[in-house]
């Protein structure tokens, strides 16, 4: 109700339409809240993400019910934000964004189940496991899932393909268009 309201007053006072999207971030909003959920996208994610190699870890779920959610602890972990502690513990930050990237384009491009909540407290850096003097990526909270169906990924790596250098901007209005905006 809360979000509702905000966004009609968005709307109101800036005179954007924006309410049109409200009921697909609700029923998102919503679905985030049970943990049985939230389970299945990360042991989902999990398995697909093996395909990268260890440079990414998805913690195991223990247990997963509607209202609670055990997963294993990781520890010695810091938010990919705290650029101070990567350096400190020897990371090469350049590759660690590189590797984050790396995850979330394979969830675009590849599987089409994509994180659709990837703020700074819910990818995290760790000393790898095995491999002295590397880091991994650990991903977690996955509540909130996007599946991507096939077209949309293909236009959307068309979009990319036509903004970067030279610049098709009659691709990048055409799939604007077929998207209404």
């Amino acid at each position: 109700w809360m979000y509702r309201l905000l966004v009609r007053l968005l709307e109101f006072s800036f005179d954007i339409p924006l309410y049109w999207a409200v009921g697909f971030t609700t029923s998102h909003f919503m679905a985030e809240l049970d943990f049985r959920r939230e389970g299945a996208n990360s042991e989902l994610s999990r398995e697909q993400l093996s395909h990268l190699g260890d440079s990414v870890y998805v913690p195991r779920v223990l247990r997963a019910t509607e209202k609670v959610l055990v997963t294993e602890w990781v520890e010695d972990t810091v938010m990919i934000s705290d650029v101070k502690q990567i350096k400190e513990r020897g990371f090469d930050c350049k590759r660690v964004v590189l590797d984050s990237t790396k995850i979330f384009g394979y969830q675009v491009f590849h599987t089409g189940h994509v994180h659709a909540d990837p703020h700074f407290g819910n990818l995290l850096i760790r000393a790898h496991p095995t491999r002295k003097g590397k880091h991994q990526v650990v991903l977690i909270d996955h509540g909130l899932y996007v599946d991507m169906p096939p077209k949309l990924r293909m236009e959307y790596a068309k979009l990319w393909v036509a903004m970067v250098p030279p610049k098709n901007l009659k691709v990048v209005e055409e799939i604007c268009r077929g998207w209404g905006i």
